[in-house]
């Protein structure tokens, strides 16, 4: 048992120096080492890019060219998680913009009726004064008995 196991890391550490040396001749391999990433994992590269949808089609070309079903699997899976990952950041990004959006639409009918109030308190306060003016004026200081009619 342990000989078998011991052949199967022997196996895929041999694949893993394989896909090293044909990923170290890429651009890709090459930007990632002089970023300080890793590049290479089992010949799939995991370099951030700006356009997923041509990763994308790099790696289902890499996927059509790989024999090994349980490598194909894993990549099948990788990609359908990059992609996946991609439809989330656009779908937060619409939310964001879309939630921005209605703060500024809400901020700005604040800033309306804010100056709606403004106005509104004005004219109530003019018109307290016309009333308290209109009443001192016609309620004499020392009413006499006769100056209301009933």
């Amino acid at each position: 048992m342990t000989v078998s196991g011991s052949s199967g890391r022997a196996k895929r550490s041999t694949t893993q120096a394989k896909a090293a040396e044909q990923m170290a001749t890429k651009p890709q391999a090459r930007r990632a080492s002089e970023a300080g990433t890793s590049a290479v994992v089992k010949g799939f590269s995991h370099i951030p890019h700006g356009n997923t949808a041509l990763s994308v089609k790099a790696d289902e070309a890499r996927l059509a060219s790989i024999t090994d079903e349980k490598e194909r699997k894993r990549l099948k899976r990788l990609l359908r998680n990059r992609v996946s990952a991609q439809q989330a950041r656009e779908r937060k990004k619409a939310y964001l913009s879309s939630l921005e959006q209605q703060e500024d639409e809400k901020e700005h009918r604040m800033n309306e009726l804010e100056n709606r109030v403004r106005i509104l308190e004005r004219e109530n306060q003019m018109l307290r004064q016309v009333i308290q003016t209109v009443t001192r004026k016609s309620v004499p200081a020392n009413p006499q008995p006769g100056d209301f009619a009933v």
